[in-house]
């Protein structure tokens, strides 16, 4: 725990009283027992959601070029196609994820 001093150095006593209190329970709430691991689910979560919401709007956007520019949909189609199957199948685990 840092130095703060003693009570006798301060006037307002309660308030380093609140202080110590606070930083007492910052110093216990990093040493958790809860694995480093456990902590990052959360993060790993929301980045699989990111890229869950990503390839969905691009899902979206590519199909309504493809409706609205049929001559554009055609020319790219044999160089995205590949690559349109790979993201689809990503997008249907990310959606299956949840659920396990």
């Amino acid at each position: 725990m840092r130095a703060l001093g003693t009570l006798d150095d301060y006037p307002n006593k309660d308030k380093l009283g609140e202080i110590q209190r606070r930083w007492k329970r910052i110093e216990d709430m990093k040493a958790s027992p809860i694995p480093e691991i456990v902590q990052s689910i959360g993060k790993v979560m929301t980045k699989i959601d990111n890229i869950e919401d990503l390839l969905s709007t691009a899902l979206v956007v590519g199909r309504s070029v493809a409706k609205k520019l049929p001559w554009l949909s055609a020319r790219v189609a044999n160089r995205v196609n590949p690559a349109m199957g790979i993201t689809l199948t990503v997008r249907d685990v990310l959606d299956i994820l949840p659920y396990l």
